[in-house]
């Protein structure tokens, strides 16, 4: 775990690590997945986790994916995404309609795989260079997120650690908001997978701190008031447009089911908020 500012301690005293994240961390490691080992918080994707994979049905899948890529490849739209995307990123230079339409096509004839080659291939696809392979992974990982979840705790805990491996590299808006583990995800264990998002919300990585505050967004009556608060709190001193965002999205969402907690939080904290945490949070008040 990074080490943080004196500053960040300060704000973020109250959500040190527990018992119950210490007890995550010792599962995780026991499983010999790679911990966090860099500042910014991105975790390394291991040479096992890449697409040289031995599974043939994961092989499959990608040699599938990128037979039909290849053959409707436009180099002129790939140019204009790439440069869209800041030059981050490759592409094939698919339209979307085209590409959903493959990428159903290969669903559809998909093998049905375990959890821990659902996680392979997620791992897998990630690690290919254009930007189309990573939109089918996100697509993938929706239609199977109850495959994701499986069905013990540590089924939980190692899924998550995926997703975290996969916010944490080639990390951009366009994948981020479907990777955050929303839903009934981390509800399934909440006791224990909670502490994890408070791991998240002190990381230097700014994806990962976006997407603790992010996760209970539809979680309505079932919403930890305090914890969303805290993380809003947190995090509102921040600057970068993607966190002042998520916390008025975040604020809005719980709005709709407790509108006088949300008005007196935005209230009591107007000077630390900004103009736009404020605005999203109150757009239906």
């Amino acid at each position: 775990m990074p080490k943080l500012t004196t500053k960040k301690n300060k704000m973020l005293g109250h959500l040190s690590r527990t018992g119950a994240v210490k007890q995550v961390y010792r599962q995780l490691r026991s499983k010999s997945i790679p911990s966090t080992d860099k500042s910014d918080g991105t975790i390394p994707i291991a040479a096992s986790d890449t697409h040289d994979t031995t599974n043939k049905d994961i092989k499959a899948i990608i040699n599938k994916l990128t037979n039909l890529y290849s053959q409707n490849a436009n180099e002129k739209n790939a140019i204009a995404q790439k440069k869209y995307m800041r030059n981050q990123f490759e592409f094939f230079g698919l339209m979307s309609p085209e590409r959903k339409q493959i990428d159903k096509e290969v669903l559809q004839c998909s093998p049905k795989l375990s959890l821990k080659d659902t996680r392979e291939l997620l791992l897998s696809l990630w690690q290919q260079d254009q930007r189309e392979f990573q939109q089918f992974a996100l697509t993938y990982a929706t239609k199977y997120k109850e495959r994701l979840c499986g069905e013990t705790i540590n089924d939980c805990l190692e899924s998550l650690e995926c997703i975290k491996k996969l916010i944490t590299t080639k990390s951009w808006w366009d994948t981020i908001d479907m990777l955050c583990p929303k839903g009934h995800f981390i509800l399934k264990h909440r006791a224990e997978l909670s502490p994890v998002m408070d791991e998240w919300i002190m990381s230097d990585n700014m994806w990962l701190r976006r997407c603790a505050i992010y996760h209970q967004l539809y979680y309505k009556e079932n919403t930890n008031q305090d914890q969303l608060f805290r993380y809003c709190k947190a995090c509102a001193h921040e600057k970068d447009f993607f966190i002042r965002k998520v916390i008025g999205w975040s604020l809005r969402s719980y709005f709709r089911t407790d509108p006088d907690a949300v008005k007196t939080f935005v209230k009591d904290n107007e000077i630390i908020l900004s103009t736009l945490s404020k605005r999203e949070a109150l757009k239906h008040a």
